[in-house]
This record gives C-alpha cells, structure tokens and sequence, in this order.
C-alpha cells in the first residue's frame, strides 16, 4: 500500500510539473520573432453589447498605435475598458490582464488586438 501511495505521489508531481511547463510556454497569437507586416490592420471582437472594431498599427518590429474606430457599449463601460490600450502598447502584447469592471469589453478589445497581431504577423 505505501508503494502504491508512492507511486501515486510520483505521479501526481509529474502531471503538476507537466501542467506547470505547459503553462510556462507563452504560445500566445504574437509574433515571437517581433517581426510584423507594417501598416494599419482591422479587426473586430466581441463587446459586452456588440463588436468592437479596432485599428491597430505596426512598424515592423512592434505595434505603434491602437484606435478604437467602433463600439456599441455604454461609454462608461467603454471608457473603462479602452484604458487597456496603453497596457497592450507597453507590453507589446494582449498577454495582460483584463479590466476589472470593465471585463467583457476590454477582452473584446484584447480579441480584436490578438487578431491584428495575427493579420500583421502572417
């Protein structure tokens, strides 16, 4: 029986260092070479009352600007959320974390980015 709890423990640890590397891999919609296609790309996400559309510009080594063009949420909601933007310029990345208050708008916002960097990066 202790074997057998051993055995379990030594495998229980594996899976928890597996699911801990696994977690570690930043295989996120970037480019991970930091090379984009430049110019200003288009893209839409999904907004706490409907899409979000995004213009988002790229030298070829980072993104230089976002603009939101379009929105149907309420502008408290939006404004909050929207203050995500300068996060995504800083980080380089729509590997940030959300909004609070403001969750569903700013995660469309962040859909809309992640799929722009996709767009720049093919």
């Amino acid at each position: 029986m202790k074997k057998l709890t051993k055995l379990l423990a030594y495998v229980l640890m594996l899976v928890a260092f597996l699911g801990a590397l696994t977690a570690c891999n930043n295989d996120n919609d970037e480019a991970s070479d930091g090379r984009f296609t430049p110019g200003t790309f288009t893209a839409v996400g999904t907004g706490y009352l409907g899409d979000i559309t995004v213009e988002v510009t790229f030298s070829s080594t980072e993104i230089l600007d976002i603009t939101v063009v379009e929105h149907s949420d309420t502008a408290a909601f939006a404004d909050a959320a929207f203050e995500i933007i300068p996060n995504i310029l800083a980080a380089q990345s729509t590997d940030i974390d959300s909004i609070s208050g403001a969750t569903v708008t700013a995660d469309g916002v962040l859909e809309a980015v992640a799929d722009a960097i996709r767009q720049a990066s093919s």
